[in-house]
């Protein structure tokens, strides 16, 4: 008798602590997940424990992995991590992503705001945006971008 293992897919939400929007479409993407998607076997990666508390009642791995900067979180514990437990999928909401990994990387674009009106920008993110966005996204296996759906 033949079995398919589950899908694993890591999700990336070391930015739950950031305040604003991000985070709001961070937890409706990771309930929908662990909620509607049972067949997936989902790893939630968080940098912090405190992290934890918005996505706590859901019944999917929790996963700490610290680091010293968001930088070592994403290149180096995020694709060791995903090594180890056979990750299919890294998923992140945010603009960053392991620009090595054997995982399929799937990006969410929330917005382009950072390209349209860069100047409102800090100067680092706008180098970031300018250089290094092009390069994460062009390892990515899909993105995802918002939609406006009032008209």
């Amino acid at each position: 008798m033949h079995t398919t293992r589950q899908l694993r897919v890591g999700v990336m939400l070391r930015h739950l602590g950031d305040p604003g929007g991000i985070r709001v479409l961070s937890i409706h993407i990771a309930r929908y997940i662990a909620e509607r998607m049972p067949d997936i076997d989902a790893h939630f990666l968080y940098s912090d424990t405190s992290q934890r508390e918005w996505l706590d009642d859901l019944p999917v791995r929790h996963v700490v992995l610290p680091a010293r900067s968001k930088l070592v979180w994403d290149q180096r514990r995020v694709p060791a991590y995903a090594r180890r437990a056979g990750l299919d999928i890294i998923l992140n909401t945010k603009f960053s992503m392991p620009l090595f990994t054997r995982a399929q990387k799937v990006a969410v674009l929330p917005g382009a705001e950072q390209w349209v009106v860069p100047a409102l920008f800090p100067t680092l993110d706008r180098l970031y945006s300018r250089f290094v966005q092009p390069l994460l996204l062009r390892s990515t296996a899909a993105i995802i971008t918002r939609t406006r759906t009032d008209r």
